[in-house]
């Protein structure tokens, strides 16, 4: 597949995650004292349908083909680069940060370094799901179809339902983050070659028809309360990954959208960096951000931008200097892909 039938790819990512970059910081800036605009509460309920659904329906996507694999070569090539990442990421850097930027104490960075060998932690549940995901695609690939799309839809909405009881009183938050988000990993990885089809029938119009189907499904939706229904929450994301089919190979191949595309190529660096960075950009920016007509929209924006921009530097210098490559994983579509690796596009089943 060519380096150009993949730049829709990064531009859906890297925009989805900026999303996610903006939600943090609007939540972190909240904390430290930034009265976000009223609205934003009910618009995040609403891209709750698009930002993670999209980044983890890429993932599979791009992880069309590895059933086929022998262990030892998903092991290898997917599952044993990430697990790197993640237990240097979770044991080293988080705890770490939680020293010098959350200011917590010694005893509790050290409790710390080994949760996330049970449980996945706030910074790199996504992660932690890639890999269950990817184990998960080879263990039940003689699982039909039929039988596993059901099981993941069931399972998205007894989580989102919080059912039986609170997930977090459990302490199983980002558990159920993992279980919630299958949905979309395994529909993408087992239905590629329908979503690479969708894809290429993209059009403006198909595309902006998506886009208000989308956000007119979500307005009713907020508007009748039922937005945070689990029913209507995997409604919302469905749509969601939808506009990412029919927008992104539209809109995101274009010069206007560069941004996103780099973003998206360096997705795990700024997603891992994002949390701890947005920390410290909202506790030095926000005592010196003055209230303004817009500013509970144009602050958090601005301060997004700018937690984006840091740590996108810092994953490129890490990229760039970091002797082992932790930050080169198997979904950087900046590398063109090996032969049969996106078994599932239309490219390699003509």
């Amino acid at each position: 597949m060519s380096r150009e039938r993949l730049e829709w790819v990064d531009a859906a990512r890297g925009f989805a995650l900026c999303l996610v970059v903006l939600y943090h910081v609007t939540g972190d800036a909240q904390l430290y004292g930034l009265v976000p605009y009223r609205g934003l509460s009910e618009l995040d309920l609403v891209l709750d349908g698009f930002r993670m659904p999209t980044l983890v329906m890429i993932s599979g996507l791009l992880a069309a083909g590895v059933r086929s694999w022998p262990w030892r070569e998903l092991l290898r090539r997917r599952i044993g680069p990430l697990a790197l990442v993640y237990v240097v990421w979770s044991m080293v850097v988080v705890p770490l940060a939680g020293v010098l930027i959350y200011q917590r104490g010694l005893r509790e960075a050290f409790i710390s370094v080994w949760l996330p060998l049970i449980r996945p932690g706030s910074g790199t549940w996504y992660l932690f799901a890639l890999i269950v995901y990817l184990a998960l695609a080879k263990a039940l690939r003689r699982v039909p179809s039929a039988v596993i799309l059901p099981l993941a839809a069931i399972l998205n909405i007894v989580v989102v339902a919080n059912w039986p009881s609170d997930w977090g009183y459990w302490g199983l938050l980002y558990w159920a983050q993992v279980g919630q988000h299958w949905i979309f990993f395994v529909a993408a990885e087992r239905g590629s070659r329908l979503y690479w089809k969708l894809a290429e029938t993209a059009t403006a119009r198909r595309a902006i028809a998506a886009v208000v189907v989308f956000a007119v499904v979500g307005v009713v939706f907020v508007a009748t309360g039922i937005v945070t229904n689990a029913a209507a929450v995997l409604v919302l994301a469905a749509l969601g990954t939808a506009v990412s089919l029919l927008a992104a190979p539209v809109w995101g191949t274009r010069a206007g959208m560069r941004w996103a595309r780099a973003v998206g190529r360096s997705s795990l660096g700024v997603y891992l960096a994002h949390t701890w960075v947005a920390v410290v950009v909202v506790r030095t920016l926000v005592p010196y951000t003055p209230s303004f007509p817009g500013g509970g929209v144009l602050a958090p924006l601005a301060m997004a931008i700018v937690t984006i921009s840091i740590s996108y530097a810092i994953t490129r210098a890490l990229a760039r200097w970091v002797p082992v490559p932790f930050l080169r994983p198997w979904w950087n579509t900046s590398a063109r892909p090996r032969v049969g690796e996106l078994s599932g596009s239309p490219a390699q089943a003509q």
